[in-house]
Protein backbone atom coordinates (compact mmCIF):
# COMPACT_ATOMS: atom_id res chain seq x y z
CA UNK A 1 0.00 0.00 0.00
CA UNK A 2 1.72 3.51 -1.12
CA UNK A 3 1.09 6.19 0.33
CA UNK A 4 -0.83 7.55 -2.92
CA UNK A 5 -2.87 4.57 -4.51
CA UNK A 6 -4.03 1.37 -3.65
CA UNK A 7 -2.16 -2.58 -5.04
CA UNK A 8 -4.38 -4.73 -4.77
CA UNK A 9 -2.57 -8.39 -4.58
CA UNK A 10 -4.97 -11.64 -5.59
CA UNK A 11 -4.37 -14.92 -5.64
CA UNK A 12 -5.95 -17.83 -7.10
CA UNK A 13 -8.02 -20.54 -5.01
CA UNK A 14 -5.84 -23.82 -5.65
CA UNK A 15 -2.46 -21.34 -4.63
CA UNK A 16 -4.34 -20.15 -2.06
CA UNK A 17 -4.97 -23.89 -0.66
CA UNK A 18 -2.03 -25.14 -1.30
CA UNK A 19 -0.50 -25.58 2.19
CA UNK A 20 -3.73 -27.74 2.98
CA UNK A 21 -3.27 -29.68 -0.48
CA UNK A 22 0.36 -30.90 0.58
CA UNK A 23 -1.21 -32.72 3.28
CA UNK A 24 -2.40 -35.33 0.98
CA UNK A 25 -5.68 -35.82 3.41
CA UNK A 26 -8.85 -37.36 1.52
CA UNK A 27 -10.76 -36.10 4.10
CA UNK A 28 -9.47 -33.01 3.98
CA UNK A 29 -9.61 -32.51 0.14
CA UNK A 30 -13.25 -33.54 -0.29
CA UNK A 31 -13.96 -31.06 2.46
CA UNK A 32 -11.79 -28.07 0.45
CA UNK A 33 -13.72 -29.44 -2.73
CA UNK A 34 -17.43 -28.80 -0.98
CA UNK A 35 -16.23 -25.43 0.81
CA UNK A 36 -15.20 -24.03 -2.61
CA UNK A 37 -18.34 -24.95 -4.06
CA UNK A 38 -20.25 -23.38 -1.60
CA UNK A 39 -18.05 -20.22 -1.68
CA UNK A 40 -18.69 -20.00 -5.50
CA UNK A 41 -22.05 -20.25 -5.58
CA UNK A 42 -22.45 -17.57 -2.79
CA UNK A 43 -20.46 -14.92 -4.49
CA UNK A 44 -21.84 -15.67 -8.09
CA UNK A 45 -25.42 -15.01 -6.05
CA UNK A 46 -24.30 -11.59 -4.49
CA UNK A 47 -23.92 -12.54 -1.48
CA UNK A 48 -27.65 -13.34 -1.59
CA UNK A 49 -28.16 -17.12 -1.80
CA UNK A 50 -26.19 -20.02 0.36
CA UNK A 51 -25.20 -17.85 2.85
CA UNK A 52 -25.36 -21.36 5.28
CA UNK A 53 -23.97 -24.10 3.30
CA UNK A 54 -21.10 -21.36 2.62
CA UNK A 55 -20.87 -21.08 6.55
CA UNK A 56 -21.53 -24.88 7.27
CA UNK A 57 -18.60 -25.99 4.98
CA UNK A 58 -16.22 -23.58 6.07
CA UNK A 59 -16.59 -24.52 10.22
CA UNK A 60 -16.47 -27.95 8.83
CA UNK A 61 -13.16 -27.50 7.26
CA UNK A 62 -11.80 -25.59 9.98
CA UNK A 63 -12.46 -28.48 12.46
CA UNK A 64 -10.58 -31.34 10.57
CA UNK A 65 -7.45 -28.92 10.08
CA UNK A 66 -7.22 -28.35 13.80
CA UNK A 67 -8.20 -32.07 14.07
CA UNK A 68 -4.89 -32.92 12.20
CA UNK A 69 -2.85 -30.23 13.60
CA UNK A 70 -3.85 -31.50 17.19
CA UNK A 71 -2.81 -35.24 15.96
CA UNK A 72 0.12 -34.19 14.25
CA UNK A 73 1.72 -30.48 14.99
CA UNK A 74 4.03 -30.23 12.63
CA UNK A 75 4.86 -27.15 10.20
CA UNK A 76 3.29 -28.40 7.29
CA UNK A 77 -0.04 -28.89 8.90
CA UNK A 78 0.78 -25.15 10.79
CA UNK A 79 0.79 -23.52 7.60
CA UNK A 80 -2.35 -25.17 6.68
CA UNK A 81 -4.08 -23.83 9.89
CA UNK A 82 -2.82 -20.42 9.00
CA UNK A 83 -4.25 -20.09 5.75
CA UNK A 84 -7.64 -21.84 7.17
CA UNK A 85 -7.61 -19.38 9.65
CA UNK A 86 -6.55 -16.63 7.07
CA UNK A 87 -9.66 -16.78 5.00
CA UNK A 88 -11.34 -13.83 3.75
CA UNK A 89 -9.09 -12.08 5.77
CA UNK A 90 -7.24 -9.08 3.72
CA UNK A 91 -3.66 -8.65 4.93
CA UNK A 92 -2.69 -4.48 4.40
CA UNK A 93 1.01 -3.74 3.96
CA UNK A 94 2.90 -0.48 3.09
CA UNK A 95 5.31 -0.16 0.04
CA UNK A 96 7.79 0.85 2.79
CA UNK A 97 7.44 -2.69 4.78
CA UNK A 98 6.27 -4.85 1.57
CA UNK A 99 6.90 -7.97 3.72
CA UNK A 100 5.15 -7.22 7.48
CA UNK A 101 1.43 -7.14 7.32
CA UNK A 102 0.55 -4.33 9.37
CA UNK A 103 -3.22 -4.04 9.72
CA UNK A 104 -5.99 -6.64 8.56
CA UNK A 105 -9.89 -6.59 6.93
CA UNK A 106 -12.55 -8.22 6.10
CA UNK A 107 -15.45 -7.19 3.95
CA UNK A 108 -18.38 -8.25 5.75
CA UNK A 109 -20.54 -9.99 3.39
CA UNK A 110 -17.75 -12.15 2.60
CA UNK A 111 -15.96 -13.57 5.71
CA UNK A 112 -17.53 -17.01 7.06
CA UNK A 113 -16.88 -16.28 11.00
CA UNK A 114 -18.51 -12.58 11.18
CA UNK A 115 -21.18 -14.22 8.94
CA UNK A 116 -22.41 -16.45 12.14
CA UNK A 117 -24.07 -13.42 13.33
CA UNK A 118 -25.80 -12.07 9.85
CA UNK A 119 -26.91 -15.68 9.50
CA UNK A 120 -28.53 -15.40 13.33
CA UNK A 121 -29.67 -11.94 13.53
CA UNK A 122 -29.65 -10.54 10.04
CA UNK A 123 -31.38 -7.13 10.75
CA UNK A 124 -28.75 -6.99 13.44
CA UNK A 125 -26.67 -3.37 12.66
CA UNK A 126 -23.15 -4.50 11.82
CA UNK A 127 -20.54 -4.22 14.25
CA UNK A 128 -16.80 -5.56 14.53
CA UNK A 129 -17.21 -6.60 17.79
CA UNK A 130 -19.16 -10.07 16.02
CA UNK A 131 -15.34 -11.15 14.68
CA UNK A 132 -13.23 -9.33 17.48
CA UNK A 133 -9.61 -11.08 16.66
CA UNK A 134 -8.26 -12.24 13.24
CA UNK A 135 -5.18 -13.43 11.43
CA UNK A 136 -3.85 -12.51 7.97
CA UNK A 137 -1.17 -12.71 6.11
CA UNK A 138 1.00 -15.08 4.55
CA UNK A 139 2.84 -16.10 7.66
CA UNK A 140 -0.04 -15.79 9.55
CA UNK A 141 1.39 -15.50 13.03
CA UNK A 142 0.54 -12.31 13.90
CA UNK A 143 -3.16 -11.53 15.44
CA UNK A 144 -5.23 -8.25 14.75
CA UNK A 145 -8.02 -6.78 16.80
CA UNK A 146 -11.28 -5.46 15.17
CA UNK A 147 -10.99 -1.86 15.14
CA UNK A 148 -13.76 0.36 12.61
CA UNK A 149 -15.99 -0.22 9.97
CA UNK A 150 -16.16 1.75 6.71
CA UNK A 151 -18.60 1.82 4.32
CA UNK A 152 -17.27 1.47 0.28
CA UNK A 153 -19.91 4.12 -0.61
CA UNK A 154 -23.10 5.86 1.03
CA UNK A 155 -26.10 3.35 1.11
CA UNK A 156 -24.05 0.08 0.31
CA UNK A 157 -24.82 -2.82 2.30
CA UNK A 158 -20.90 -3.79 1.51
CA UNK A 159 -18.25 -2.41 4.13
CA UNK A 160 -14.85 -2.96 5.69
CA UNK A 161 -13.94 -4.00 8.80
CA UNK A 162 -10.28 -2.81 9.63
CA UNK A 163 -8.34 -4.65 12.27
CA UNK A 164 -5.03 -3.50 14.21
CA UNK A 165 -2.07 -5.33 15.07
CA UNK A 166 -2.42 -7.10 18.75
CA UNK A 167 1.39 -6.01 19.55
CA UNK A 168 1.74 -2.64 21.44
CA UNK A 169 4.99 -2.16 19.80
CA UNK A 170 3.26 -2.21 16.30
CA UNK A 171 -0.37 -0.11 17.13
CA UNK A 172 1.06 2.91 16.15
CA UNK A 173 2.25 1.76 12.65
CA UNK A 174 -0.85 -0.14 12.48
CA UNK A 175 -2.99 2.55 12.92
CA UNK A 176 -1.22 4.88 10.28
CA UNK A 177 -1.56 2.37 7.88
CA UNK A 178 -5.48 2.33 8.15
CA UNK A 179 -5.35 5.66 8.30
CA UNK A 180 -3.69 6.16 4.97
CA UNK A 181 -5.77 3.76 3.56
CA UNK A 182 -9.19 5.02 4.84
CA UNK A 183 -8.46 7.77 3.52
CA UNK A 184 -7.72 6.44 -0.33
CA UNK A 185 -10.78 4.57 -0.42
CA UNK A 186 -12.65 8.01 0.38
CA UNK A 187 -13.93 6.62 3.85
CA UNK A 188 -16.93 8.13 5.10
CA UNK A 189 -15.99 8.42 8.89
CA UNK A 190 -18.01 6.95 11.28
CA UNK A 191 -21.44 5.79 10.18
CA UNK A 192 -22.71 5.94 13.50
CA UNK A 193 -21.05 9.41 14.30
CA UNK A 194 -24.49 11.39 14.53
CA UNK A 195 -26.48 8.62 16.17
CA UNK A 196 -23.53 8.67 18.87
CA UNK A 197 -23.22 12.55 19.22
CA UNK A 198 -27.41 12.88 19.45
CA UNK A 199 -26.93 10.01 22.85
CA UNK A 200 -24.14 12.21 24.54
CA UNK A 201 -25.69 15.46 23.73
CA UNK A 202 -28.91 14.40 24.96
CA UNK A 203 -27.97 12.60 27.94
CA UNK A 204 -25.02 14.78 28.64
CA UNK A 205 -24.22 18.33 27.08
CA UNK A 206 -27.59 19.49 26.93
CA UNK A 207 -28.23 18.83 31.05
CA UNK A 208 -25.15 20.53 31.58
CA UNK A 209 -25.63 23.31 28.96
CA UNK A 210 -29.22 23.79 30.88
CA UNK A 211 -27.24 23.65 34.98
CA UNK A 212 -25.30 26.61 33.35
CA UNK A 213 -26.15 30.43 35.28
CA UNK A 214 -23.97 32.34 33.34
CA UNK A 215 -25.16 35.15 30.61
CA UNK A 216 -25.30 32.38 27.22
CA UNK A 217 -25.39 35.26 24.67
CA UNK A 218 -22.34 35.28 22.38
CA UNK A 219 -21.47 32.43 24.70
CA UNK A 220 -18.80 30.49 23.65
CA UNK A 221 -18.70 26.62 23.70
CA UNK A 222 -15.66 24.81 23.59
CA UNK A 223 -15.13 21.06 22.54
CA UNK A 224 -12.10 18.71 23.26
CA UNK A 225 -11.96 15.69 20.92
CA UNK A 226 -9.43 13.49 21.60
CA UNK A 227 -9.16 10.27 19.35
CA UNK A 228 -11.43 12.60 16.76
CA UNK A 229 -10.80 10.18 13.90
CA UNK A 230 -12.86 11.91 10.84
CA UNK A 231 -14.19 14.92 12.68
CA UNK A 232 -17.79 13.62 11.96
CA UNK A 233 -18.55 13.00 15.92
CA UNK A 234 -17.48 16.47 16.98
CA UNK A 235 -19.51 18.17 14.07
CA UNK A 236 -22.31 16.53 14.88
CA UNK A 237 -22.17 17.35 18.81
CA UNK A 238 -21.22 20.94 17.76
CA UNK A 239 -23.90 21.15 15.54
CA UNK A 240 -26.63 20.52 18.67
CA UNK A 241 -25.02 23.03 20.78
CA UNK A 242 -25.35 25.22 18.09
CA UNK A 243 -29.03 24.62 17.55
CA UNK A 244 -29.78 24.29 21.48
CA UNK A 245 -27.97 28.22 21.87
CA UNK A 246 -30.30 29.11 19.10
CA UNK A 247 -33.44 27.47 20.50
CA UNK A 248 -32.46 29.12 23.74
CA UNK A 249 -32.51 32.37 22.59
CA UNK A 250 -28.35 32.45 22.77
CA UNK A 251 -27.81 34.97 20.16
CA UNK A 252 -24.89 34.24 18.39
CA UNK A 253 -23.61 31.42 19.94
CA UNK A 254 -20.43 30.11 19.19
CA UNK A 255 -18.03 26.59 19.17
CA UNK A 256 -13.99 25.99 19.31
CA UNK A 257 -12.67 22.71 18.47
CA UNK A 258 -9.42 21.41 19.81
CA UNK A 259 -9.11 17.46 17.75
CA UNK A 260 -6.61 15.03 18.61
CA UNK A 261 -5.14 12.15 16.97
CA UNK A 262 -2.33 10.38 15.75
CA UNK A 263 -2.96 11.21 11.97
CA UNK A 264 -4.05 15.13 11.08
CA UNK A 265 -7.50 14.72 9.21
CA UNK A 266 -9.44 17.30 6.99
CA UNK A 267 -12.34 18.26 9.10
CA UNK A 268 -13.48 21.99 7.79
CA UNK A 269 -15.92 20.15 5.31
CA UNK A 270 -18.04 18.83 8.43
CA UNK A 271 -18.51 22.50 10.09
CA UNK A 272 -20.09 23.93 6.84
CA UNK A 273 -24.07 24.51 6.45
CA UNK A 274 -25.24 26.56 9.24
CA UNK A 275 -21.79 26.16 11.26
CA UNK A 276 -19.95 28.54 9.01
CA UNK A 277 -18.93 31.77 10.70
CA UNK A 278 -19.81 30.09 14.19
CA UNK A 279 -16.70 28.22 15.07
CA UNK A 280 -14.12 30.19 16.82
CA UNK A 281 -11.06 27.62 16.60
CA UNK A 282 -10.94 24.53 14.48
CA UNK A 283 -7.38 22.74 15.27
CA UNK A 284 -6.53 19.55 14.46
CA UNK A 285 -3.16 18.41 16.50
CA UNK A 286 -1.31 15.06 14.43
CA UNK A 287 -0.15 13.59 18.21
CA UNK A 288 0.17 10.81 20.70
CA UNK A 289 -2.84 12.11 23.49
CA UNK A 290 -0.05 10.89 25.89
CA UNK A 291 2.60 13.14 24.90
CA UNK A 292 0.16 16.01 23.82
CA UNK A 293 -0.47 16.33 27.30
CA UNK A 294 2.92 16.17 28.84
CA UNK A 295 3.25 19.15 27.10
CA UNK A 296 3.71 22.23 29.57
CA UNK A 297 0.53 23.97 28.59
CA UNK A 298 -1.71 21.45 25.82
CA UNK A 299 -4.31 24.35 25.94
CA UNK A 300 -4.92 27.78 25.57
CA UNK A 301 -6.92 29.53 28.42
CA UNK A 302 -10.93 29.13 28.52
CA UNK A 303 -13.12 31.00 26.74
CA UNK A 304 -16.40 29.74 27.78
CA UNK A 305 -17.55 26.15 28.89
CA UNK A 306 -15.20 23.51 27.94
CA UNK A 307 -15.92 19.65 27.55
CA UNK A 308 -13.41 17.19 26.87
CA UNK A 309 -15.00 14.03 24.94
CA UNK A 310 -12.59 10.36 24.94
CA UNK A 311 -14.15 8.39 23.42
CA UNK A 312 -12.85 4.54 22.60
CA UNK A 313 -9.02 5.98 22.60
CA UNK A 314 -7.66 4.26 25.57
CA UNK A 315 -8.50 0.77 24.16
CA UNK A 316 -6.24 1.51 21.69
CA UNK A 317 -3.32 0.24 24.27
CA UNK A 318 -5.22 -2.65 25.47
CA UNK A 319 -4.18 -6.40 25.90
CA UNK A 320 -5.53 -9.36 23.75
CA UNK A 321 -5.03 -13.15 24.84
CA UNK A 322 -6.77 -15.95 24.08
CA UNK A 323 -7.35 -18.94 26.18
CA UNK A 324 -9.18 -21.60 27.57
CA UNK A 325 -12.28 -20.66 29.59
CA UNK A 326 -12.99 -23.13 32.86
CA UNK A 327 -16.20 -24.86 33.19
CA UNK A 328 -18.29 -22.17 35.14
CA UNK A 329 -16.85 -19.42 32.40
CA UNK A 330 -17.87 -21.74 29.67
CA UNK A 331 -21.47 -21.57 30.93
CA UNK A 332 -21.43 -18.37 31.47
CA UNK A 333 -20.43 -17.27 28.14
CA UNK A 334 -23.50 -19.50 27.03
CA UNK A 335 -25.57 -18.26 28.80
CA UNK A 336 -25.77 -14.41 27.71
CA UNK A 337 -24.99 -16.13 23.85
CA UNK A 338 -28.71 -17.33 24.63
CA UNK A 339 -27.65 -21.01 24.97
CA UNK A 340 -28.80 -22.48 28.39
CA UNK A 341 -26.59 -25.81 28.27
CA UNK A 342 -23.39 -25.82 27.80
CA UNK A 343 -23.01 -29.28 27.79
CA UNK A 344 -25.14 -29.62 24.36
CA UNK A 345 -23.06 -26.61 22.48
CA UNK A 346 -22.11 -28.07 19.27
CA UNK A 347 -18.56 -27.01 18.92
CA UNK A 348 -19.30 -26.67 15.07
CA UNK A 349 -22.34 -25.01 13.93
CA UNK A 350 -24.31 -27.52 11.64
CA UNK A 351 -26.77 -25.11 10.40
CA UNK A 352 -28.94 -28.08 9.02
CA UNK A 353 -32.03 -26.58 10.44
CA UNK A 354 -33.89 -23.46 10.72
CA UNK A 355 -33.52 -24.27 14.62
CA UNK A 356 -29.56 -24.39 14.26
CA UNK A 357 -29.42 -21.27 12.81
CA UNK A 358 -31.79 -19.22 15.84
CA UNK A 359 -29.44 -21.31 18.18
CA UNK A 360 -26.03 -20.41 17.13
CA UNK A 361 -24.18 -19.30 19.75
CA UNK A 362 -22.93 -15.49 18.37
CA UNK A 363 -23.47 -12.07 20.13
CA UNK A 364 -22.10 -8.80 20.42
CA UNK A 365 -22.70 -9.21 24.04
CA UNK A 366 -19.93 -8.27 26.98
CA UNK A 367 -19.19 -11.16 29.50
CA UNK A 368 -16.84 -9.94 32.39
CA UNK A 369 -14.46 -12.33 33.38
CA UNK A 370 -11.67 -11.91 36.48
CA UNK A 371 -8.84 -11.03 33.83
CA UNK A 372 -10.82 -8.63 31.01
CA UNK A 373 -13.46 -8.94 29.00
CA UNK A 374 -14.85 -11.28 26.45
CA UNK A 375 -17.91 -12.02 23.84
CA UNK A 376 -20.95 -14.45 23.45
CA UNK A 377 -19.44 -15.92 21.06
CA UNK A 378 -19.00 -19.94 21.81
CA UNK A 379 -20.01 -20.17 18.06
CA UNK A 380 -16.45 -19.11 17.11
CA UNK A 381 -14.70 -21.28 19.95
CA UNK A 382 -13.22 -23.58 17.26
CA UNK A 383 -12.53 -20.70 15.12
CA UNK A 384 -10.49 -18.75 18.06
CA UNK A 385 -8.83 -22.17 19.43
CA UNK A 386 -7.37 -22.25 15.80
CA UNK A 387 -5.82 -18.82 16.64
CA UNK A 388 -4.64 -20.04 19.82
CA UNK A 389 -2.77 -23.01 18.50
CA UNK A 390 -0.86 -21.22 16.37
CA UNK A 391 0.50 -18.83 18.54
CA UNK A 392 1.25 -21.57 20.85
CA UNK A 393 4.01 -24.60 21.34
CA UNK A 394 3.77 -27.67 19.54
CA UNK A 395 3.62 -29.06 23.18
CA UNK A 396 0.66 -27.06 24.11
CA UNK A 397 -1.27 -28.36 20.86
CA UNK A 398 -0.42 -32.39 22.03
CA UNK A 399 -1.06 -31.44 25.45
CA UNK A 400 -4.98 -30.47 24.55
CA UNK A 401 -7.24 -32.71 25.94
CA UNK A 402 -9.76 -34.20 23.94
CA UNK A 403 -12.87 -32.76 25.42
CA UNK A 404 -12.26 -29.46 24.69
CA UNK A 405 -13.87 -26.36 26.58
CA UNK A 406 -14.91 -22.87 24.95
CA UNK A 407 -11.98 -20.84 23.75
CA UNK A 408 -12.50 -17.07 23.59
CA UNK A 409 -10.57 -13.98 23.03
CA UNK A 410 -9.80 -11.66 26.19
CA UNK A 411 -9.64 -8.02 26.48
CA UNK A 412 -7.76 -6.60 29.17
CA UNK A 413 -7.18 -2.83 29.99
CA UNK A 414 -3.75 -1.13 30.05
CA UNK A 415 -3.29 1.47 33.08
CA UNK A 416 -1.09 2.85 31.03
CA UNK A 417 -3.49 4.02 28.84
CA UNK A 418 -4.30 6.76 31.29
CA UNK A 419 -0.45 8.25 31.77
CA UNK A 420 1.15 10.80 30.03
CA UNK A 421 4.54 9.92 28.55
CA UNK A 422 5.80 11.93 31.82
CA UNK A 423 3.87 9.86 34.16
CA UNK A 424 0.97 12.39 35.40
CA UNK A 425 -2.84 10.94 35.10
CA UNK A 426 -4.32 11.96 31.52
CA UNK A 427 -7.62 12.64 33.41
CA UNK A 428 -5.77 14.68 36.31
CA UNK A 429 -4.03 16.95 33.07
CA UNK A 430 -7.38 17.10 31.46
CA UNK A 431 -9.32 17.99 33.97
CA UNK A 432 -7.58 20.40 34.89
CA UNK A 433 -8.03 22.44 31.37
CA UNK A 434 -11.29 21.57 31.05
CA UNK A 435 -14.71 22.06 32.88
CA UNK A 436 -16.28 18.46 31.78
CA UNK A 437 -14.94 14.76 30.66
CA UNK A 438 -16.08 12.51 29.26
CA UNK A 439 -15.04 8.92 28.80
CA UNK A 440 -16.24 6.22 26.77
CA UNK A 441 -14.55 2.96 26.92
CA UNK A 442 -15.15 -1.04 26.20
CA UNK A 443 -11.82 -1.69 28.59
CA UNK A 444 -12.08 0.59 31.52
CA UNK A 445 -14.12 -0.92 34.21
CA UNK A 446 -15.53 0.97 37.02
CA UNK A 447 -13.14 -0.42 39.64
CA UNK A 448 -10.12 -0.12 36.87
CA UNK A 449 -10.74 3.78 36.96
CA UNK A 450 -11.33 4.42 40.99
CA UNK A 451 -8.59 2.78 41.23
CA UNK A 452 -6.70 4.86 39.33
CA UNK A 453 -8.28 7.98 41.00
CA UNK A 454 -7.04 6.48 44.12
CA UNK A 455 -3.31 5.92 43.11
CA UNK A 456 -3.06 9.50 41.84
CA UNK A 457 -4.79 10.81 44.83
CA UNK A 458 -7.30 13.15 42.21
CA UNK A 459 -9.36 14.13 45.31
CA UNK A 460 -10.32 17.64 43.43
CA UNK A 461 -11.64 15.19 40.72
CA UNK A 462 -15.95 13.56 41.01
CA UNK A 463 -16.80 10.48 38.84
CA UNK A 464 -20.63 9.20 38.17
CA UNK A 465 -21.06 5.86 36.00
CA UNK A 466 -23.41 7.21 32.86
CA UNK A 467 -23.36 3.94 30.94
CA UNK A 468 -26.45 2.68 31.72
CA UNK A 469 -27.95 6.69 31.05
CA UNK A 470 -26.19 6.17 27.81
CA UNK A 471 -27.76 2.27 27.24
CA UNK A 472 -24.58 1.26 26.19
CA UNK A 473 -23.77 -2.59 26.39
CA UNK A 474 -20.74 -2.96 24.81
CA UNK A 475 -18.78 0.49 26.16
CA UNK A 476 -18.26 2.17 29.57
CA UNK A 477 -19.00 5.59 29.62
CA UNK A 478 -18.15 7.89 33.01
CA UNK A 479 -18.31 12.08 33.70
CA UNK A 480 -15.96 13.24 35.70
CA UNK A 481 -14.91 16.85 36.93
CA UNK A 482 -13.83 19.38 39.27
CA UNK A 483 -14.85 18.84 42.85
CA UNK A 484 -15.80 22.58 42.88
CA UNK A 485 -18.26 22.81 40.55
CA UNK A 486 -21.69 21.85 41.16
CA UNK A 487 -22.75 18.06 40.56
CA UNK A 488 -24.55 17.48 37.19
CA UNK A 489 -27.92 17.36 36.70
CA UNK A 490 -27.84 14.32 35.72
CA UNK A 491 -28.11 10.55 37.52
CA UNK A 492 -25.50 8.15 37.53
CA UNK A 493 -24.05 6.22 39.95
CA UNK A 494 -21.42 8.32 41.92
CA UNK A 495 -18.04 6.71 42.01
CA UNK A 496 -15.73 9.05 43.76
Amino acid sequence: MPDSSIEVETTDWNSYWKPLSQLHSEEIEKALTLLHEAWARYIRSGFQEGRREFCRRYFLLLDLVIREYKYMPNADVRSALRATLSFECIAIRSSFSAEETLGAAICNQRNPCYLLAKLKMPDAPEDPQFLPLVTAGEAGKRLFYSYRQYRLAPGSAISLISYLAVPLEDRANSFKAWSSLASLIGESGDPRSRERATRLFRNVVRPILESQTTDTHNHVTELVDIGAGSGQFSAALCQQILRYGKQRGAGESRVAVWSVDLEVRETAKFFLGEMRGRVDVLSYLGADYRGWLSLPTPLPPARGLRIAVHCKTLDGLSRFSIRELSGEESRLVCERGGLANFAAVPFTPSFDQETDIRGIGISNIRVDLPDGRTFAQPALSAFYEGLWLISSSTTDARNLSVSRGLFAPIRTFNSDSLLTRDGVSVIGRLVQYCDWLFIEDPDLTASSLVEHLQNFSLQRVEAYNVTRILGLTSNYAYLLWKRSRSKPPIGGEVLW
